[in-house]
């Protein structure tokens, strides 16, 4: 999958959950690479404790990973 169909499909799935274009774009914004998209879409297909908020922990929580 290329960079657009993974952002794509990270979008679709975030929609899926809420559909809610500041959470989209507050998910988003903490992704920089290929792999950080990758890793949001395999912890949503997980299925485990999926809301919007474990949602934008996990991916706050990515961003502050790589700050360190």
């Amino acid at each position: 999958m290329n960079l657009d169909q993974l952002y794509q499909t990270l979008v679709d799935k975030l929609r899926d959950i809420w559909d809610d274009e500041e959470f989209i774009v507050g998910v988003l914004s903490d992704l920089e690479t290929e792999e950080d998209l990758e890793r949001v879409i395999r912890y949503i297909d997980a299925g485990v404790d999926i809301d919007p908020s474990s949602i934008v922990c996990f991916s706050t929580e990515m961003q502050l990973a790589k700050s360190k």
